[in-house]
């Protein structure tokens, strides 16, 4: 025991010791406390000097601040790092942008947030059910000190309803000059009562680029949105929602705009759309149109946009009898080594395409057209019909790929019909170098097959129809399709047209059977030998459908049976949605 320290006697002292043990005269308990502080410093001076040995210790400050970045959006975990060494915490408070995302939820530390956050530019995150009509969690303080910082706020973002007497009112009355994306969200409105914006947010937003709304509805001045970017606008009232004239009166205004999206918001058709008509508006930057409204709202506005030919669209719309289609590639002119690939899904009344540009190799081309269109067709309206007015025979004749996916639509056609329906099918895409047909209708006979049979080979004459369908085509894909000798003649067909197609020299090169009834191995091994001069490689997937035991059976059968083979094969988005939904 050394005997420097008057304390030692008390610090050698051991629990086990006798407590009443004689100490120095000049101890007393603030020395003590004194003495306990001065260990305590030591013991954190050495727990920091073994820390600095770390490795993760060693990384340069800026390294661990960007890792620290990673949990700005996780309060917790933001806190845990702040309380693991003093490294840590001092590198977290030296960096403004960790703490720069306040959500009002956490009322206590977005009042921390903010004072942390320095000067960086500002997330604010506004959840629903902050407030109601007697009460809210919102303290004066909070809303003042927002207020205070709000030319720091860059992105907001809102799930609560708004109306007068809503305690932020103060928040969106103030200048915010650095807001670029506000999103405002109506989780409670409804058709009934459809929400006014209540404030001159966009006057006070002069530098906006992306604004969402939903659930409410707005006074639009153009002069506020030159700079927009994207707009989304989605779920108001009929009453509330734009008309095509003042929507391409808005859409004038922002010429940097590169997404549009109305969804279940108009715009809706009056008297006044009239005197808008032969004026057209141009969106040089534009990248996606999406669009939810009626057929006629649509027609005005693919006729006074101008737009780039590589823009994709994403359209939904009812069709009724005597409306005009819309080209929705009027100005489309691909290069020579540029071509389209589709796929049609006809079901239920429902007509949808879905396309992108693809190269010679059939990888899709990024920054080029794509197509999602879904039309809703009355029963007077054949989906034929509009399919060859909506692509156009510029879009059609480049297109090297089709994928087409027939379901329980337009089912009482007359074979006649039908096999005319294929001949100008063909003609829409003389050039299809690909094609695949998936047949989720007809389980009891083979009528689809027979006349997709007969118009695969030469038409009669008289007809005007091309001497041979499909002359450029290479490979053609079958799905679900009647192949048994039981139902029809489909297998012997399917032979003779393509022998017919290797008479005229437009054999094909690959010849896939998937799902298909009336084929198994034996089956398959005869075709395989029959087509061995005729068809380069014929693959079969090896499923043996079975066979229906009563072709003849009850209506109620039939129905249970065709939902059965809706979803057999084909397990694509676009087809999944449209048995499922």
């Amino acid at each position: 025991m050394s005997p420097s320290s008057p304390l030692n006697p008390i610090t050698s002292l051991s629990a086990s010791e006798n407590p009443s043990i004689m100490l120095p005269g000049d101890v007393t308990r603030e020395s003590i406390d004194a003495e306990i502080c001065s260990l305590k410093h030591a013991i954190l001076d050495l727990k920091t000097c073994r820390n600095t040995l770390s490795d993760l210790s060693r990384l340069p400050p800026e390294v661990l601040a960007v890792v620290f970045n990673g949990l700005r959006h996780f309060i917790r975990d933001l806190y845990t790092v702040t309380q693991v060494c003093r490294h840590w915490r001092q590198i977290a408070f030296d960096f403004p942008r960790l703490w720069s995302n306040i959500n009002l939820a956490h009322i206590k530390e977005a009042r921390e947030f903010i004072i942390r956050s320095k000067s960086a530019p500002l997330v604010l995150d506004i959840p629903n059910r902050l407030w109601t009509s007697n009460r809210s969690l919102l303290t004066n303080d909070v809303v003042d000190l927002l207020v205070q910082h709000a030319s720091r706020i860059c992105d907001l973002r809102s799930l609560s309803a708004f109306d007068k007497k809503s305690p932020l009112i103060p928040l969106f009355l103030t200048h915010m000059p650095r807001l670029r994306n506000l999103t405002m969200c109506n989780p409670s409105a409804s058709s009934a009562s459809p929400t006014l914006f209540p404030f001159p947010t966009l006057q006070m937003c002069p530098n906006i680029k992306t604004l969402v709304l939903s659930g409410y509805s707005t006074r639009w001045n153009p002069e506020n949105i030159h700079s927009l970017q994207e707009l989304y606008v989605e779920s108001l009232d009929t009453h509330e929602t734009p008309s095509t004239s003042e929507l391409l009166s808005i859409l004038s205004a922002c010429p940097q705009l590169q997404q549009l999206t109305f969804r279940q918001a108009g715009p809706k058709v009056d008297a006044s759309d009239n005197s808008f008509r032969g004026t057209f508006v141009e969106l040089p930057s534009l990248q996606l149109l999406t669009l939810s409204t009626e057929h006629e709202a649509c027609h005005i506005l693919f006729s006074s946009l101008r737009i780039p030919d590589t823009a994709s669209w994403d359209i939904q719309c009812t069709v009724t009898n005597g409306d005009k289609a819309v080209p929705v590639t009027p100005q489309w002119s691909p290069s020579p080594t540029q071509f389209f690939s589709l796929h049609v899904i006809v079901n239920k009344g429902t007509l949808r395409i879905t396309g992108t540009a693809i190269d010679a190799d059939s990888n899709p081309i990024r920054g080029n057209l794509a197509l999602t269109l879904t039309w809703q067709l009355s029963s007077e309206v054949h989906w034929m019909d509009w399919l060859e007015m909506t692509i156009g025979p510029a879009l059609g004749g480049n297109t090297a790929k089709l994928r087409l996916v027939y379901g329980n639509s337009w089912e009482k056609e007359s074979s006649a019909t039908r096999q005319k329906t294929w001949y100008r099918l063909f003609a829409l895409f003389p050039d299809l170098l690909y094609f695949s047909i998936a047949n989720h209708f007809d389980l009891k006979d083979c009528s689809l097959e027979e006349s997709f049979g007969n118009a695969f080979m030469e038409p009669p004459p008289g007809l005007g129809w091309p001497r041979l369908g499909l002359p450029e085509l290479r490979e053609l894909e079958l799905l679900d399709f009647n192949l048994s000798p039981q139902r029809g003649r489909a297998m012997h067909m399917l032979k003779e047209c393509l022998f017919d197609r290797w008479g005229h020299g437009a054999e094909l090169e690959k010849l896939v059977l998937r799902n298909c009834n009336g084929i198994g191995p034996e089956e398959a091994e005869e075709l395989m030998e029959d087509l061995e001069d005729v068809v380069t490689d014929v693959q079969w997937d090896g499923v043996c459908r079975e066979e229906l035991t009563d072709i003849e059976g009850s209506e109620e059968d039939e129905d249970e049976s065709e939902s059965d083979a809706s979803v057999i094969s084909c397990n694509c988005n676009e087809c999944y949605s449209l048995w499922h939904d």
